[in-house]
């Protein structure tokens, strides 16, 4: 059961059947409001897909710098390395969509730890901004920590984008 998200009682259902509980429901619990800490735009995309105008404010969040893409080209804001999820949870996790459920879970718990305080306030305050696009290497854009991360900062809304499907 979830308790205390202040999201509303479909976003906290919905925040439960995704298997939003116990300690990773305390991350968004002792997180301001959603509407005064939250970006009013987060959204989610590849890397490899072509910059918009429409990305606002592009930050990476995997821990590896993508394979075939250079610093230059990937035109990223920021690349906030220390909110990705730690080695290994992503080794165990594997991008394998039936575990996606638990590594939610792990993920949101392994935020908490007091040690990515700064890391996470950090994107909190970027998420600010009126438009925010969190960028990942990942195949699977729907089951990536980006879209964990997303769906975290703007609440009840969800949002990816994806103008391209091209993949490396």
């Amino acid at each position: 059961m979830v308790f205390g998200l202040g999201l509303g009682a479909e976003a906290e259902a919905e925040a439960e059947a995704d298997g939003v509980c116990g300690c990773a429901a305390s991350l968004v619990a002792e997180s301001p409001p959603v509407e005064d800490a939250m970006g009013k735009d987060v959204r989610y995309r590849r890397i490899y897909d072509d910059v918009s105008a429409e990305d606002g404010l592009r930050i990476l969040v995997d821990r590896l710098w993508p394979r075939g893409i250079s610093k230059q080209d990937a035109r990223v804001d920021e690349w906030m390395r220390d909110v990705a999820p730690s080695t290994e949870l992503r080794r165990w996790y594997g991008h394998d969509p039936a575990r996606y459920a638990e590594f939610r879970r792990r993920y949101l718990a392994e935020l908490r730890d007091p040690a990515r305080h700064a890391a996470v306030q950090r994107l909190r305050e970027s998420a600010g901004h009126d438009r925010m696009t969190l960028l990942t290497a990942a195949r699977d854009l729907e089951h990536s920590q980006a879209a964990v991360l997303a769906h975290w900062l703007n609440g009840p809304r969800r949002r990816s984008t994806t103008n391209s499907s091209r993949s490396r």
